[in-house]
């Protein structure tokens, strides 16, 4: 599966998630109270901790549900950490860690769909 697909997946389905969580949040307040949707908000993540900690390992070889050529096809073509890490626009070693305050409007802007012109002032960074 493709990598950019997969990213997409996860963006799209976090943002459904949100916007869908707050209305069915309510909606369960209304009907059962905010004390009994607190515990059934509460079982559901625990529900859901158990299942993501059966299901997903760190190390392919650790998970008791692949076929050894499937571990073995995902070993031979998963990506090291060298190569997944972009490369830096700063030649000093002293400022490749650092973001500029262009990309602060940036992830803003992207994150909460403003315009453009709205890192110039009207919000605070």
């Amino acid at each position: 599966m493709n990598g950019g697909l997969v990213k997409g997946i996860n963006f799209s389905g976090s943002r459904i998630g949100a916007a869908l969580g707050m209305p069915l949040v309510a909606a369960l307040i209304a009907n059962v109270g905010w004390k009994r949707s607190f515990l059934i908000i509460m079982v559901t993540g625990f529900v859901w901790a158990a299942l993501w900690w059966w299901c997903f390992r760190d190390e392919p070889a650790a998970h008791r549900g692949i076929s050894s050529e499937e571990r073995e096809y995902i070993l031979k073509n998963r990506q090291t950490a060298a190569s997944a890490s972009p490369p830096s626009r700063c030649a000093s070693p002293h400022c490749s860690h650092r973001q500029t305050f262009a990309d602060d409007g940036a992830i803003l802007r992207q994150q909460f769909h403003l315009p453009s012109s709205a890192s110039h002032g009207s919000i605070p960074m």
